[in-house]
C-alpha cells in the first residue's frame, strides 16, 4: 500500500509549510478530509515538535448530524489530548450565497482563535480535486489570472474584520493547506486503512450548491474524457501562479518608480500607466489598493476594470467607487486612488 504519510511529510518540509516550534491550528470539519489531516499532523508531531490544537465551526443546519460532527472531532481532540475550540455560526438559512458566507465566518473564526492560542499556522483540508473545482469555477465566472490561479498551499492571512484587534494581530498567521497535491481516492484510502474516523456533511452529496453541481456533473465528464485532465489543470495554475507573481514585481518596480503619495491616497501618472498591456495595468490597480488598505477584501476583477476604463476613455475627468471606502480619480493625466 502506498505511504501516503511519507509523501505529506515529503510535501510539509519541501514547501516549508511547518518548521520545528511552529504552533498550528487545524480545521477539522469532522469529514474525511480534515480527519485524515488532523490524523497526519498528529503522526507528524513524531518527526516535528510543534504544537497542534483543534477548531471546528457547528453551523447548526442539519440538527443531529451537525451536532454529531461536533461531538466527533471533541472526541478526537480529547483522545489525543489536544486543545479543541468550537463555536456555533448564526448564518441566515438560505441556500444563496450560503457557503461564501460560512467561509467567511470560518476563516475569520480560526483566524481569531490562532491569534488567541497564540498559533502562526492555520492548516485547512483541501486537495486536489477541490483546486480543480476552484479553478474551473474561477474560470467559469469569467475570472482573472489571479482567480485562474486557484487556491496556493501557503499565504499570508489577512486579518481585517477581526474582531478585538490587540497587538497580537500584528503577529504573521499563514493559512496552509498540506493536501492540495493529494487526490481524493489517496485521502480515503488512507482512511480506511488506519481506521480514522469521520462523519461526511450530507449536504455535500445534494446539488442545492452551484459548487456540488460542478463536482458531481462536470468534473467526472472532464476524468472521464481525459484522465490526466486534473493533474494538467493544476499544472496549469501553478504556471498562471508564477505568471501572476512576475506581474506582481513588475507592478511594484513600476509603483515604486513612478507612483508618489497624494493626499489622501496615491498618484498615478496617466500618460505612463497607458503605455502598458492592460494585465499590468491592472496589477497596478489591484497592488495600490493592497498598498494602502493591507488586503483586497470584496475587490473584483470588474472594479479594477472599470479603472481602466476610466483611465483611457476620452473624459477628462471622472471617479468610480471602490471597496473599503476608496475611489478611483481621473483629472485630466493625473489618476488617483484615494480615501473617499
Amino acid at each position: 500500500m502506498f505511504d501516503l504519510y511519507k509523501k505529506f511529510r515529503a510535501t510539509i518540509l519541501r514547501q516549508h509549510l511547518i518548521s520545528p516550534l511552529d504552533s498550528v491550528l487545524v480545521g477539522v470539519s469532522g469529514g474525511v478530509d480534515s480527519m485524515v489531516l488532523a490524523s497526519l499532523l498528529l503522526q507528524l508531531r513524531k518527526d516535528i515538535e510543534f504544537g497542534l490544537n483543534i477548531a471546528h465551526v457547528n453551523y447548526g443546519l442539519r440538527g443531529k448530524e451537525s451536532d454529531d460532527q461536533e461531538n466527533l472531532v471533541c472526541q478526537f481532540a480529547k483522545k489525543n489530548k489536544l486543545p479543541f475550540f468550537v463555536t456555533k455560526a448564526v448564518l441566515p438559512k438560505t441556500f444563496q450565497n450560503f457557503q461564501a458566507l460560512a467561509r467567511e465566518f470560518r476563516y475569520h473564526y480560526f483566524t481569531e482563535t490562532a491569534l488567541q492560542v497564540g498559533a502562526n499556522k492555520v492548516a485547512v483540508a483541501h486537495h486536489m480535486e477541490d483546486q480543480v473545482e476552484t479553478i474551473l469555477a474561477q474560470w467559469l465566472r469569467g475570472a482573472s489570472l489571479k482567480g485562474l490561479a486557484g487556491m496556493s498551499s501557503s499565504r499570508e492571512i489577512q486579518k481585517l474584520n477581526i474582531k478585538n484587534q490587540n497587538d497580537k494581530s500584528k503577529c504573521k498567521i499563514v493559512l496552509i493547506r498540506p493536501l492540495l497535491a493529494f487526490r481524493k481516492e489517496e485521502i480515503q484510502a488512507y482512511s480506511k486503512e488506519h481506521h480514522v474516523l469521520y462523519l461526511e456533511d450530507s449536504s455535500n452529496a445534494t446539488d442545492l450548491y452551484w459548487r456540488n453541481r460542478l463536482r458531481h456533473e462536470l468534473l467526472p465528464v472532464i476524468q472521464k474524457l481525459r484522465p490526466k485532465a486534473f493533474d494538467k489543470i493544476v499544472k496549469l495554475g501553478e504556471e498562471l501562479k508564477e505568471l501572476n507573481d512576475y506581474l506582481a514585481g513588475q507592478a511594484a518596480q513600476w509603483l515604486g518608480e513612478f507612483g508618489k503619495q497624494a493626499e489622501n491616497g496615491i498618484w498615478l501618472p496617466r500618460p505612463r500607466l497607458a503605455k502598458l498591456p492592460k494585465t499590468l495595468r491592472l496589477e497596478i490597480f489591484y497592488q495600490t489598493i493592497l498598498s494602502q488598505k493591507g488586503s483586497a477584501t470584496n475587490l473584483k476583477r470588474d472594479h479594477l476594470a472599470k479603472c481602466d476604463q476610466v483611465s483611457l476613455g476620452e473624459k477628462q475627468e471622472g471617479s468610480y467607487p471602490l471597496p473599503q471606502g476608496l475611489k478611483f480619480v481621473r483629472v485630466k493625466d493625473d489618476l488617483y486612488i484615494k480615501e473617499w
